[in-house]
């Protein structure tokens, strides 16, 4: 049986994900966002070239904070095909009751691209 598949172009010999969960604060000081969003983007490079023949998977709740940067930066590094990264959402409920009700809540429209 060959175990070789084609992602995004790249051939992977193995396909066992290696899987990066995130959680967090909910309250980032804005003057720490930027300095966040650097060092997960290391750390998310580093984990990848560690493993080239692996996708990675980045599992969050997509909570507001530090869920939601890890989120956004993992999937820029995706768009940007600086690594193979997909994001997979924890939700407590329907993927319709999620949005709504954060809508409703805390009116924040990011968590909808994340989605």
């Amino acid at each position: 049986m060959n175990s070789t598949r084609v992602i995004n172009n790249k051939t992977y010999d193995r396909l066992a994900p290696i899987i990066i969960g995130v959680t967090g604060h909910r309250d980032l000081r804005d003057q720490d966002v930027r300095i966040l969003e650097d060092k997960v983007q290391g750390i998310i490079i580093k984990i990848g070239s560690m493993y080239l023949n692996s996708p990675l998977l980045l599992i969050s709740p997509l909570a507001e904070g530090a869920d939601r940067l890890v989120a956004r930066v993992g999937l820029k590094l995706a768009a940007e095909k600086t690594i193979d990264l997909r994001l997979t959402a924890l939700l407590p409920m329907s993927r319709g009751e999620y949005v709504l009700k954060c809508l409703i809540i805390i009116n924040n429209v990011s968590l909808v691209m994340l989605l």
